[in-house]
């Protein structure tokens, strides 16, 4: 049910034999083979070893000697799919949901699945694949795609994969050498080009020295697979940029996935150093490098192009030539150079009359045909949508408050998701007002009238009824033939989305929601992160490329319990259906708060916050439409934040943001209970001025106190500030921007996340005036206390530096604090640091440098967080010990290990990549994710 995984339950309350138990189910993701049934509990698994992969047996003692019993619920239906393509003849694939497998559909064939998570990638011993990405098909029906992997030794990589009807070939992978770079690998980060008709492969690569896949983004290189041959170096840092008298860096691919053309040519933006600087854009083969436009060029009929800082927009077709804007439309061609196309002020079709202001620059055809929208002034119509043909001139597609035809009284008011082919015809959605249709799909060609594909409300041909929902249809893709690829919501059906190819005259559907997965389909339990409370964990679970459910485990018992699935009846919400959510939080008695996004009951598309209980099972808290009892008004959002401390106490209240009358405030409420609204933006804020925005990370203690971010209008400093409601007892500020920080100085910034306690505690990293930044703890009412700030002396050795660590801190119930700095000016750059108690020194958890225990090498750079939330690799727990999740120097390179550090102040490792799981029947850890 819920897709998008959240931050870690309360530190005070997180256990961290929780913490060990989810990197265990983590790397089960990669190794459990079932097909599970719908809606009813599965038998247990007994996971085989996988004989490809060779044991490390060095694992910790500390480790748990349990069975993990995986009896889960999920569903055997595909989820929301993603990224996809369509060829010229109606071969189709997609990326299954979460990127956990990728499908192939021929044309008039069934589905069926590539690969999946948890397979072994083709070419590369001792590997599993990860997540998924960029499909790309070519004419014969052959797919190329990026799996990310990781290996048994512990190491990340990627590869380029090309699907041959069913055949895998490995065309490089990121450990690969990478020719005419002087023995440098490709490293991790490769991005796919394009795949053309001849079996091309265009790619970027960012280039790392051996024993090393980091990326190092200033040598990223372009590279061409001459039909899926050895790779030949294309361009790269301090090539020579043509036409510009300087060199190229910066390299990037233009159109991404499509920037590849059947010519074998490759179209690229970069860097220009020297010479006439800033950016353009090129055309790399394997035959050399040509320009298109760069910063400084002539442009036709007088004046100079000025790209200082990015490449322009463009788009590149198969005969070469390269659609590009800097507020004006033009077109290079291969020996006639640049011509204008459009610009703003031309005139419109003389049908219409007035002149045209540009407003989108859509589309490009193989012919040299721009489609675009714009305004109109002094016409008979305020705007619509035209293509520029080349010879011709501008002519009209559509235009505003044109009748559309299909749809009754409805005219055109607005056109989105628009694509074109090489004879010219349009694709579109439009966007209707005046009658009972508001969306519909739309093709044109020449001078014709549109046509309607498929309208809104009309019932869809996807098995299990419905109707067609058009809200969220951002995409088309118009085929030669003249059928049109599409996507659509589905309202009141089996089916929630379908992914449609069809003509005004037959509409066929590719993939729906409603239809099975391929049989044996993986279980996998992949979470960005997972919640944790207790002895209770919550986190998603699915069968590769289906929907979610969220599971809520006892790792006491190891009892699991299916909370909800996507499909599901959303309570309270007149039948609707559940199809995902933004995160979801558990609490120390098992309850678990969710968003839940909704299609169907008595609304089109909506979301509200639910309560799981193990006693009552789902509830709604609020959703769209309900009414707000503090002013009889409904909510028109309401929703939980997905990455900070828990919004869920144990008493089951929930501190939500919702949005009444277009006033956003912060609420309190119970499923089936009072909802109390806390403040609200224009109420006056403590400190000064009134409150303008919350941010969305919102803490609720067990004593029902409430910590939020929020900026204020009218007051003093920056207008930014951390706030604390306590019942009873009303607002109070722990900080705001001009007041006074320990150390001193004062405050400028606060983060939008932070780490809260029972006690109403704050710990968080603010930025000071002056661009420094420093750790603190806060409390309404008490002065705050200062824990290091840039500057002041490491006891690891060195200096503080902490400007780029705004999330990297958490409190426990006995007042205890970490969090993670970088360092200067000593032997370390970067460690952990913990402060025990209320009165405690500061000691060190961990640094860069130091042996790590139980492996042969030291730790590398402590990373900071990534996604910017509180404990993103690392985990207090509630008697003082750290759990962290780092990389050593290994025999092959940097490797991911789990490490704890203890009350004795003993550190010991947990698990590391590439050792032997317990209790998996030998199965060895590939992934892990801090709980």
């Amino acid at each position: 049910m819920l897709p998008l995984t959240s931050k870690y339950g309360r530190p005070g309350n997180a256990k961290l034999r929780s913490c060990f138990l989810t990197l265990i189910l983590t790397s089960l993701a990669l190794a459990a083979h079932s097909t599970l049934r719908s809606h009813t509990v599965a038998d247990s698994l007994t996971l085989p070893p996988d004989q490809s992969q060779t044991e490390n047996q060095n694992t910790s003692s500390a480790t748990s000697q349990r069975p993990m019993l995986l009896s889960l619920d999920t569903s055997p239906l595909f989820g929301l799919p993603g990224v996809a393509d369509v060829n010229q003849a109606g071969d189709y694939a997609f990326l299954g949901n979460g990127g956990t497998a990728i499908f192939v559909r021929p044309s008039g064939g069934s589905i069926r699945r590539s690969l999946q998570t948890g397979d072994p990638v083709p070419g590369v011993p001792n590997s599993r694949t990860d997540l998924i990405g960029s499909p790309r098909l070519n004419s014969t029906g052959k797919l190329a795609f990026i799996p990310q992997l990781i290996t048994s030794n512990g190491l990340s990589q990627a590869a380029i994969l090309v699907d041959d009807g069913g055949n895998l070939q490995k065309i490089i992978t990121a450990a690969d050498i990478a020719p005419g770079t002087g023995g440098l690998i490709y490293g991790r980060n490769i991005a796919l080009g394009g795949f053309n008709n001849s079996g091309d492969i265009a790619f970027t690569a960012p280039l790392t020295p051996l024993g090393s896949l980091a990326a190092v983004p200033a040598q990223t290189t372009l590279f061409i697979s001459p039909n899926g041959g050895p790779a030949v170096r294309i361009a790269g840092p301090g090539d020579v940029a043509p036409g510009t008298g300087g060199t190229l860096t910066g390299i990037a691919l233009a159109q991404g996935s499509y920037s590849l053309n059947n010519a074998g040519e490759v179209i690229f933006r970069a860097q220009i150093v020297g010479g006439s600087g800033g950016f353009g854009l090129f055309v790399g083969s394997t035959g050399g490098v040509r320009k298109v436009v760069a910063n400084g060029d002539p442009i036709p009929g007088g004046g100079t192009f000025s790209f200082p800082t990015s490449a322009p927009s463009s788009f590149f077709n198969n005969a070469g030539q390269v659609a590009f804007t800097n507020g004006t439309f033009f077109i290079h061609s291969v020996g006639t150079g640049i011509v204008k196309a459009v610009a703003t002020g031309d005139g419109a079709p003389v049908a219409i009359g007035g002149t045209l202001t540009l407003t989108s620059f859509a589309n490009f055809s193989d012919g040299g045909v721009i489609v675009f929208t714009a305004n109109v002034t002094g016409g008979s119509t305020s705007g619509g949508l035209f293509r520029f043909v080349p010879g011709t001139g501008v002519e009209t597609v559509a235009v505003v408050n044109q009748a559309a035809p299909g749809a009754g009284s409805a005219t055109f008011s607005a056109f989105a998701a628009i694509s074109i082919n090489q004879t010219g015809r349009v694709s579109f959605r439009g966007t209707l007002t005046g009658g009972a249709i508001q969306r519909g799909i739309y093709q044109q060609s020449a001078s014709g009238n549109p046509a309607n594909v498929a309208l809104e409300g009309q019932p869809t041909t996807a098995p299990g009824g419905g109707s067609i929902l058009l809200v969220n249809a951002t995409f088309s893709k118009t085929l030669d033939d003249g059928r049109t690829y599409f996507g659509t919501d589905i309202f009141n059906g089996q089916a929630d989305y379908a992914e449609y190819l069809g003509s005004p005259a037959l509409v066929a559907p590719l993939m729906n929601t409603g239809e099975n997965l391929p049989a044996g389909s993986r279980l996998t339990l992949r979470n960005f992160s997972t919640q944790t409370a207790g002895d209770f964990l919550a986190y998603n679970a699915q069968q590769a490329g289906g929907k979610y459910s969220v599971i809520q485990q006892n790792s006491v018992t190891n009892a699991l319990t299916t909370v909800g699935m996507a499909g599901d009846i959303a309570p309270g919400t007149g039948g609707a259906k559940f199809r995902a959510s933004g995160g979801f939080y558990v609490n120390s008695v098992g309850s678990v708060v969710f968003n839940g996004l909704t299609i169907g009951g008595t609304q089109f598309l909506a979301s509200g916050v639910f309560v799981w209980t193990p006693v009552g099972g789902v509830a709604k808290l609020v959703h769209f439409g309900d009414i707000d009892p503090n002013s009889g008004a409904p909510f028109t959002s309401a929703s939980i934040g997905s990455l900070g401390p828990s919004p869920i106490n144990d008493s089951n209240q929930v501190a939500f943001r919702g949005t009444v009358l277009n006033k956003v405030g912060i609420y309190v409420g119970t499923a089936g209970g009072a909802i109390q609204r806390i403040v609200q933006n224009g109420d006056p804020a403590p400190g000064g001025g009134t409150f303008n925005t919350f941010s969305s990370t919102l803490g609720l203690n067990q004593s029902g106190q409430v910590a939020f971010q929020a900026t204020t209008t009218g007051g003093p400093g920056q207008n930014s500030g951390l706030f604390v409601h306590t019942p009873g007892g009303g607002l109070a500020k722990l900080a705001v921007s001009g007041d006074a920080a320990p150390g001193g100085g004062t405050f400028f910034s606060f983060p939008t996340t932070f780490s809260f306690n029972d006690s109403g505690e704050v710990a968080f990293i603010a930025t000071l005036n002056g661009a420094t930044a420093g750790a603190f703890v806060g409390a309404g009412g008490s002065p705050t206390q200062l824990l290091a700030r840039d500057g002041t002396a490491s006891p690891a050795g060195g200096t503080f530096v902490m400007t780029s660590s705004s999330a990297d801190i958490l409190i426990n119930n006995q007042h205890d604090v970490v969090f993670r700095s970088t360092l200067t000016g000593g032997g370390t750059d970067s460690g952990y640091f913990l402060r025990r108690g209320a009165a405690g020194q500061l000691q060190v958890v961990m640094h860069q440098g130091q042996p790590a225990p139980g492996t042969p090498g030291v730790f590398t750079t402590i990373q900071g967080s990534l996604n910017t939330f509180q404990g993103e690799f690392f985990a207090l727990g509630p008697t003082g010990e750290v759990a962290m999740t780092t990389t050593f120097q290994g025999v092959a390179g940097p490797t991911l290990g789990v490490f704890r550090y203890r009350t004795d102040n003993l550190l010991e490792k947990i698990i590391a990549r590439g050792d032997v799981v317990p209790d998996t029947a030998g199965g060895i850890l590939l992934a892990s994710s801090q709980v």
